[in-house]
C-alpha cells in the first residue's frame, strides 16, 4: 500500500515538472512582458509629471548595478574573471550607447509620443540588429537562402512600418469615452505632431542605438563569460556616464529630489524589475528554448500597452500607428523565422559534415587511401560507408587488365575481408601471374592510344585551350612609338618624349576619358624605358583591387631598391581617384625623396579628386578623345596582325569592309576599346555565318592561308555587323562627373545666348545619354528665374509646365516639351536685374552680420494692445487710402539704397 503510495506521489511529481518544463517559458514570458508594459507606463507617467529624463536615467542605472550585482554574487561568483584593458573599453562603449544614448532618447521620445507608440518601436530592435550584425561583419548573408531573404525582407517590412508610424497619423480608430484632467493634457501634449515627428525620430535613434548596443554585447560576452556580472559593470558605466550628462544638461539641484509618488517609482523599477527580475527572466528562458522564443513574445507588450494607455491613461489609437505597428510586427516575425530557419540550416550542414567525417574516418580505417575515400564518398553522395566501399571495389575490378599484368601480390586487408567476406569475391581478382611481358605491356598502351586517338576524330574534341585574352588587351601598344594619337605628349620634341629619351621620367598624372591610352602610355614607357636602361623597376598597380597594404609594400620595397642598389621605381597606379586623402598621402615622402616617379591615370578631374600636395609633385597631362583616323589606323592593325589581332578572336580569317571601319570609328567617340571591342564583337558575329565543315580553325587556331595570303572562307564583317555590335552611339556620360556638368553648362550658356539650335542640340546629348528628365526641367526652372526673369515673366510658367508635363508623361514622350521649352528659353528676352538684386542684397546681409537692424516700428505687426502701445505699427500709411503720400520700407542705414535696377535698357535678346 506504501508501495502504490510512493509511486502515486512520485508520478503526480513528475507530472508537475513535466507541466512545469513545458508551460515554464510561457509563463516566464508573459511575465517578462508584463513588466516591460508596466515600464513603459510607469515611464510615461513620471515624465508628465516633470521628472528629468537625464536624472531618471542614472538613477535607473544605479539601482540596476545594484539589483545585478546582487544577482551576479549569487550566480557567478565562480565565473567572474579579471577584466582586460579591451573589456573594459566596450563596458564604457556599452554604457555610452546603452545609457547616454539608448535610453536618454528612448525617454525623450516617449515624452513626445504615447508609451502604445514607443513599445510599437521598439519591435524594430531585431531588424535594426541583424542589419548591424551585417555591417559589422558579424554576421554573413547568403542572399540564396531562404533565411536570409526572410530577414532581409522583414527588415524592410519593419522599417517600413517604423517611417509609417512616424509620417503618418490617421484617424483615430479607438478613443476612451471619458477622459479625466490628466487624460485630456496628456492627449493635448502627444497630438502636436511637430513633437510626435521628433519624438519618432528619437525612438528610432534609441532603437539603432540598443541594436549595435546588443551586437557589442554579444561579442563582448564571448570575450568574457559572465553575463550577469557583464551587466552589472555595464549598469555602472551607465549610471557614471548618464550622471556626468544629467550633471552638465540639467544642472538644477532640484531635479535630482523624488517625492514619495511615481516619480520615485519609476527609477525603483527600472532598476530592479527590468533589470534585475526581468533579465533574470530573460537568462532562464534563453538557456531553454533560446533567445528566439523570447523575443517572439515582445508584440504582447505592445498589445497590454495599448490595453493599458487607453484605459487608464486615455491615449487614442490612431490608424497610422496601427498600420505601421502590424507591419512592425510581420517584420519582426519574418526576421526570428529567418534566424530559426538558418539555425536549422546550420544545424544540419553540421550534421552532414559530422556524418561524411566518421564515414570517412571508417574507411581510412579499413586501410584506403585518403583520396580514394574522398572520391568513392563524393560518388556516392556520402550515403553509406557500405556503397562507398562497394564503389571502391568496382573500380578495383574494372582495372584488371593492370592488375593481371602486375607482379605485385594482392595486398593483405583482415579488416575488409572480414566484413565483406572476401573469400566468395577472390574470382574478381586474377591470380598473379609470371614475369610481365613488356612487349604486351606495349601492345596494350599502343591500343589505347589509338582508341583514344578515334574517339576524339569521332567527337571533333581537342585538348581545351585557355580562351584568348580581350582584343583591346592583345593589341596594347609595346612601345611609345606603337602609340596612336596623343601627339601633343608623344610627338618629336614633345615634353614627353623628350623625358623618356633622355631616361629622366617625370612624375605625372594622366587625365582623360576611358580608351585614350593612359594606361598604354605607361606600359609603353615601361618597356622602352627597361629597353635603354636599367635604372627602373617599374609597379603598376589598381586603386579598384589594391589596398592599403599593397601600398604600403610598394612603398617600402621602392625604399630598400634606392638604398641597396639605388634604383627607382616607377609606379604607376590606375584609376588613382579612387584613392583617399590618407592613401594619396603615403606617396608624397617617397616622390619627394626620389624613391619612386609616380604615375597616375584618372578619368576624374584632378582638381577635384587629387589632393593639392600630390598635384604639386606631379605634372598633369591632359589625354584627348581620340581622332577618327587614328581609331580607323588602331583597326586597320588588329585586322591585319595575324598573331595577336583580329583571326586569333574567332579563329578565322577575317576581312572588314572599309564601311564597318569607318562607321566604329566616327561612333565610338574616341574610344579606343570600344572601337575594338566593337569589331571584335562584329568579327564573332560575321564568324557564325561560316558553314560548320567549311571552317579551318579548330579551337582559336588560325586557318591555313592560300598564296594571297587570305583564307579560303574568310569571314566578312559588314556595316551591319558594326552596327549591331555597336548598338547605339557610344556617348561618354557619367551622371554625377565633370561631362555631366559639362553638358548642363553648354545647354545653360547656349539658351543665354539666344542659339536654339546650340540648345536643342545640348538638350538631345543629354537625353540620349541618359540624363534624368526632371533634372533638365529643374533647371530650366532656374534659368528662367536668372536669365530671363522679368523681361518675360511668362517663361518661369512655361518651365513650370514643362516640368510638370515631363512628370507626367516621362520619357521618351517629353522630349517634345523640353525641346519646346528650350526654344522658348532661348529665344525669349533676357534680363538678369532679379538675379542681380538678390545677390546685392544677400552680400549686403552677410557683410552686416551681427548688426543688422531691426524692422523699423511702422513696419512691425501689432497683434496685441501692448504691443501697440510699445509703437509697433504705429505711422504706417495704408498705400491704397494714401498712394501719394511715399514712405520708407528699408531700415535707416539703408535708407535710399537700389538693388533692382529695372526697367533697363540691359534686355538682350527676344
Amino acid at each position: 500500500m506504501e508501495q502504490q503510495e510512493g509511486t502515486g506521489r512520485r508520478g503526480e511529481r513528475s507530472r508537475r515538472d513535466r507541466f512545469t518544463e513545458v508551460l515554464g517559458p510561457y509563463i516566464l514570458c508573459l511575465a517578462a512582458n508584463f513588466c516591460f508594459a508596466g515600464f513603459n507606463i510607469v515611464s510615461k507617467v513620471s515624465l508628465d509629471k516633470g521628472i528629468s529624463r537625464y536624472v531618471l536615467v542614472a538613477y535607473g542605472h544605479a539601482l540596476g548595478t545594484v539589483a545585478t550585482a546582487v544577482l551576479a554574487l549569487l550566480y557567478e561568483r565562480d565565473n567572474a574573471k579579471r577584466i582586460s584593458m579591451s573589456i573594459l573599453r566596450d563596458i564604457l562603449f556599452l554604457g555610452l550607447l546603452g545609457a547616454v544614448l539608448g535610453r536618454t532618447l528612448y525617454y525623450a521620445g516617449l515624452e513626445y509620443t504615447s508609451s502604445t507608440f514607443a513599445s510599437a518601436m521598439s519591435n524594430l530592435i531585431p531588424s535594426f540588429t541583424f542589419l548591424s550584425a551585417v555591417l559589422c561583419r558579424m554576421e554573413k548573408v547568403d542572399i540564396s537562402r531562404r533565411g536570409a531573404q526572410a530577414m532581409v525582407v522583414g527588415t524592410v517590412i519593419a522599417c517600413g512600418g517604423a517611417t509609417l508610424m512616424t509620417l503618418y497619423k490617421g484617424i483615430v480608430v479607438i478613443s476612451p469615452h471619458t477622459q479625466g484632467s490628466h487624460q485630456t493634457v496628456l492627449s493635448s501634449k502627444v497630438m502636436l505632431d511637430k513633437t510626435w515627428l521628433k519624438g519618432s525620430f528619437m525612438l528610432i535613434i534609441s532603437n539603432l542605438s540598443l541594436s549595435v548596443f546588443y551586437v557589442l554585447q554579444t561579442a563582448t560576452i564571448n570575450k568574457y563569460p559572465a553575463p550577469i556580472t557583464l551587466t552589472s559593470l555595464t549598469c555602472l558605466s551607465g549610471a557614471i556616464l548618464s550622471t556626468i550628462m544629467a550633471a552638465i544638461l540639467d544642472h538644477k539641484p532640484s531635479s535630482w529630489r523624488l517625492s514619495w509618488d511615481i516619480t520615485l517609482l519609476a527609477p525603483v523599477y527600472s532598476g530592479i524589475v527590468i533589470y534585475g527580475i526581468t533579465y533574470y527572466i530573460q537568462i532562464l528562458v534563453s538557456r531553454r528554448k533560446g533567445p528566439v522564443f523570447m523575443t517572439a513574445f515582445r508584440p504582447l507588450c505592445t498589445i497590454i500597452v495599448a490595453v493599458i494607455g487607453l484605459l487608464i491613461l486615455g491615449e487614442s489609437l490612431h490608424l497610422g500607428s496601427t498600420v505601421g505597428a502590424t507591419l512592425i510586427v510581420f517584420g519582426l516575425y519574418a526576421v526570428l523565422w529567418g534566424k530559426g530557419n538558418e539555425k536549422e540550416e546550420k544545424l544540419t550542414e553540421d550534421r552532414k559534415r559530422a556524418k561524411r567525417m566518421d564515414e570517412m574516418q571508417q574507411l581510412l580505417s579499413m586501410g584506403f587511401p585518403n583520396e580514394l575515400a574522398a572520391q568513392a564518398l563524393a560518388a556516392t553522395g556520402g550515403k553509406s560507408t557500405l556503397k562507398a566501399t562497394e564503389w571502391i571495389l568496382s573500380q578495383k575490378s574494372s582495372t584488371t587488365t593492370t592488375s593481371c599484368t602486375t607482379s605485385t601480390p594482392k595486398p593483405s586487408q583482415p579488416k575488409l575481408d572480414r566484413f565483406f567476406h572476401f573469400q566468395s569475391r577472390a574470382s574478381n581478382y586474377c591470380p598473379s601471374p609470371g614475369p610481365t611481358d613488356p612487349h604486351l605491356v606495349q601492345s596494350n598502351q599502343d591500343e589505347e592510344q589509338e582508341q583514344l586517338q578515334s574517339k576524339r576524330q569521332k567527337l571533333n574534341v581537342l585538348p581545351p585551350k585557355p580562351p584568348p585574352e580581350p582584343l583591346p588587351e592583345r593589341m596594347r601598344p609595346r612601345s611609345i612609338d606603337d602609340i596612336v594619337g596623343q601627339h601633343h605628349l608623344l610627338g618629336t620634341n614633345s615634353f614627353l618624349r623628350s623625358a623618356i629619351e633622355c631616361n629622366r621620367l617625370p612624375s605625372v598624372v594622366f587625365w582623360g576619358p576611358p580608351g585614350t591610352g593612359k594606361t598604354s602610355i605607361a606600359k609603353a614607357i615601361a618597356n622602352s624605358a627597361s629597353a635603354s636602361s636599367s635604372s627602373f623597376r617599374f609597379v603598376f598597380l589598381s586603386a579598384v583591387t589594391c589596398g592599403v597594404k599593397d601600398i604600403r609594400d610598394a612603398v617600402e620595397d621602392a625604399k630598400k631598391l634606392r638604398l641597396s642598389s639605388n634604383k627607382r621605381t616607377v609606379l604607376f597606379v590606375d584609376e588613382v581617384h579612387r584613392f583617399n586623402k590618407s592613401q594619396q598621402d603615403s606617396f608624397l615622402p617617397v616622390i619627394e625623396d626620389g624613391s619612386i616617379v609616380f604615375m597616375g591615370a584618372t578619368t576624374e578631374n584632378p582638381s577635384f579628386h587629387l589632393i593639392t600636395p600630390l598635384l604639386s609633385r606631379c605634372r598633369v597631362l591632359t589625354l584627348y578623345p581620340l581622332k577618327p583616323h587614328d581609331v580607323a589606323l588602331l583597326l586597320r592593325r588588329a585586322v591585319n596582325d595575324l598573331g595577336k589581332g583580329l583571326p586569333r578572336s574567332v579563329g578565322a580569317c577575317i576581312e572588314v569592309n572599309e564601311e564597318a571601319i569607318e562607321f566604329i570609328s566616327i561612333n565610338c567617340e574616341g574610344d579606343g576599346r570600344v572601337a575594338l571591342n566593337a569589331l571584335e564583337i562584329s568579327a564573332v558575329r560575321a564568324a557564325t555565318r561560316l558553314p560548320i565543315n567549311e571552317s579551318k580553325a579548330q579551337g582559336g587556331d588560325l586557318v591555313e592561308q592560300e598564296k594571297d595570303g587570305v583564307g579560303s572562307f574568310a569571314a566578312i564583317v559588314t556595316l551591319d555587323d558594326a552596327k549591331e555590335a555597336l548598338q547605339c552611339k557610344h556617348l561618354a556620360y557619367d551622371k554625377a562627373g565633370e561631362q555631366h556638368y559639362n553638358l548642363i553648362s553648354a545647354l545653360h550658356k547656349s539658351m543665354r545666348g539666344n542659339d536654339a539650335d546650340a540648345a536643342i542640340y545640348w538638350l538631345a546629348r543629354m537625353l540620349e545619354a541618359g540624363e534624368q528628365p526632371l533634372y533638365i526641367a529643374r533647371r530650366l526652372i532656374r534659368f528662367a528665374s536668372e536669365d530671363v526673369g522679368l523681361a518675360d515673366t511668362s517663361a518661369l510658367n512655361q518651365a513650370v509646365a514643362c516640368y510638370q508635363a515631363s512628370h507626367f508623361l516621362g520619357m521618351p514622350e517629353c522630349n517634345v516639351i523640353l525641346a519646346q521649352c528650350v526654344a522658348y528659353l532661348a529665344l525669349a528676352p533676357k534680363s538678369v536685374s532679379v538675379y542681380r538684386a538678390i545677390e546685392a542684397a544677400q552680400k549686403v546681409v552677410r557683410e552686416s552680420v551681427g548688426q543688422n537692424e531691426g524692422v523699423p516700428l511702422h513696419l512691425r505687426n501689432a497683434p496685441t494692445k501692448l504691443m501697440k502701445e510699445l509703437g509697433y505699427g504705429k505711422g504706417y500709411i495704408y498705400p491704397p487710402d494714401s498712394p501719394a503720400l511715399a514712405q520708407s520700407y528699408l531700415p535707416p542705414s539703408l535708407h535710399g539704397y537700389k538693388f533692382l535696377d529695372w526697367p533697363n535698357d540691359n534686355i538682350t535678346g527676344g
